[in-house]
């Protein structure tokens, strides 16, 4: 965090308030879409059952992600049933039935098949963000008029959080004593907090160590864009061979489009989806508040769009040149729908 909550400052709130405050317009802006979808689509084929798995807890993250893009696809002009029955081949040639998330067809009556899989939080980050759960209290309380630079070693364990915070608690003391930077480093943790009559040392020292000036967790090892190639791998047992295939990938809660770069997913993603001509369109999105996205790339294939005043939503949208399913008009229409700005 660049600077430590003063409750004196009103005007300009602590970065982690800040947050605070706009996850819960986020929480708003949410519930009134949530609200509308379900309005929207509970005349569509089939929403039963939709609405049974968003009842469902353990069903709920799939469920909700399948009824926002059902829910874009109406918006773009499409006719939607939900886990239509459907016929694929499998590997050995067999014939199986299906259910798929979504059928949609188009104004002109073309028709297509969309699945649609949640890529959700990586394991490993999940396991660093339980671990720095304990931070907060410490910022709120103990961290009040200082300013906290850390980085989290792989030795940051769940078993390693209570020394490390009773020792953070006497690094925020021995600051605001001394009125001056101190420090701590040790096997788990790497931290430095001072008053901001001596910010300049810290950001000296910050720098010297190569910390950025903030809070980082535990270093988390995850390939954002092998999982999504087994998503994409996974949902092909879904789509049938004699209609277009839509896949689309949710994924906000992910580290996808914070560690690779657009270029980096285009070109890794078009190479994949290539090798399924039953594959006409890949389409992965993720929504952040506030800040701004990545750069975007010469090309039609992303869209920026803006959810209220709040949400912006970024999706990479890929159209298989190698499909056998040639209909601009139903590409252009797909693409539509996910460009479509409030």
């Amino acid at each position: 965090m660049r600077r430590a909550f003063d409750q004196r400052d009103r005007k300009n709130p602590h970065p982690l308030i800040q947050t605070i405050m706009m996850q819960a317009a986020w929480s708003r802006l949410w519930l009134i879409r949530f609200v509308a979808a379900l309005t929207a689509l509970e005349g569509a084929d089939n929403f039963a059952g939709l609405r049974k798995r968003i009842k469902n807890s353990h069903s709920f993250a799939e469920g909700e992600s399948v009824l926002e893009v059902a829910f874009q696809l109406v918006r773009g002009g499409f006719s939607i049933s939900i886990d239509p029955k459907v016929s694929v081949t499998d590997s050995v040639g067999r014939a199986r039935t299906k259910r798929p998330d979504i059928r949609i067809t188009s104004g002109a009556g073309a028709e297509a098949i969309v699945e649609v899989s949640l890529l959700d939080q990586s394991e490993g980050f999940t396991k660093s963000e339980e671990i720095m759960g304990f931070m907060l209290q410490l910022l709120f309380e103990d961290f009040s008029r200082l300013t906290l630079y850390a980085r989290m070693t792989d030795n940051m364990t769940a078993s390693r959080v209570a020394e490390t915070r009773t020792k953070l608690k006497i690094l925020a003391e021995n600051a605001k004593g001394m009125g001056k930077l101190c420090t701590l480093v040790d096997d788990c943790i790497e931290a430095g907090a001072a008053p901001k009559e001596d910010l300049d040392a810290l950001d000296n020292w910050a720098e010297e160590r190569k910390i950025s000036k903030g809070i980082a967790g535990p270093p988390v090892y995850s390939n954002e864009l092998a999982r999504v190639v087994i998503k994409v791998r996974d949902k092909l047992a879904q789509l049938p061979d004699q209609i277009p295939g839509v896949i689309v990938i949710p994924a906000t809660r992910s580290a996808l489009f914070h560690r690779h770069r657009l270029e980096e997913i285009l070109g890794a993603l078009t190479e994949e989806i290539c090798r399924y001509p039953k594959v006409m369109t890949l389409v992965l999105s993720h929504g952040y508040l506030g800040g701004m996205s990545q750069e975007q790339p010469p090309a039609l294939m992303v869209a920026n769009k803006r959810l209220g005043n709040l949400l912006t939503e970024q999706s990479v949208i890929l159209m298989n040149p190698c499909c056998k399913f040639l209909n601009p008009t139903l590409a252009h229409q797909l693409h539509q729908a996910f460009v479509y700005s409030e």
